[in-house]
């Protein structure tokens, strides 16, 4: 990757990344060179599946930033809560809440009622990057 020049996600080089939140900062140690696969996405929502991930690191993290509904009638029962069937768990989402879960476990949301929009951001390691990263190795010699 520092061949291709691709950037570094702990551009300090700790092996390390923190995302500063207060009180308490959430870290998560990595490959020192992956960088994220990041998502934002407007009124997402997508069927129970698994994730493949990077090497031994399965964790995803998702942010809702924004969650509405034409007449401000946001509750548990408006749709797109967060499903971890595995354990038979659901998050039910609001604003401004970040969930850090296991891509390779069973996930997904549900539908969306009442005009109820949706605002998130998602990062994850995925194993595309990792499978692309090794084509180009393939293609180009291991330099």
């Amino acid at each position: 990757m520092e061949f291709a020049k691709f950037p570094r996600l702990d551009y300090e080089g700790r092996g390390e990344f923190t995302i500063p939140l207060n009180p308490n900062p959430i870290s998560f140690s990595m490959h020192p060179l992956t960088p994220p696969g990041g998502y934002l996405g407007i009124d997402y929502f997508k069927y129970i599946h698994k994730n493949g991930h990077w090497h031994d690191c399965p964790w995803g993290i998702y942010w809702n930033l924004l969650r509405q509904q034409k007449d401000n009638r946001v509750g548990v029962e408006m749709g797109v809560n967060f499903f971890i069937s595995d354990y038979g768990l659901r998050i039910i989402n609001s604003e401004n809440v970040c969930v850090a879960w296991d891509v390779s476990l069973w996930h997904g949301t549900s539908w969306y009622y009442n005009g109820l929009s949706h605002v998130g951001l998602a990062m994850v390691l995925s194993n595309h990057l990792d499978k692309e990263w090794a084509k180009f190795l393939k293609k180009n010699g291991d330099k």
